[in-house]
């Protein structure tokens, strides 16, 4: 997934703000036809309810593109 992402987020594309949504279409390394990045904020201030409005602004972002189905991955660290 890394591969997949390094340039979009070194590019300044994509700054980690929260609830940023950006989707990638075919990404590199990956099977997935899209891969979705969500923006969590800084992490030490970080918790279990941030993911929480993360989740729901992930299902709020791929419903309106029409995606029944998908996978999350939450990384430990960066």
């Amino acid at each position: 997934m890394r591969d997949a992402t390094k340039d979009v987020i070194s590019s300044g594309e994509v700054n980690g703000k929260p609830f940023e949504t950006t989707v990638l279409h075919n990404p590199a390394g990956l099977k997935a036809k899209r891969l979705l990045l969500v923006g969590g904020g800084q992490a030490k201030t970080f918790s279990a309810a941030e993911l929480r409005k993360l989740a729901g602004a992930a299902v709020r972002t791929l419903k309106g593109k029409s995606i029944r189905s998908f996978a999350s991955l939450c990384p430990r660290a960066v």
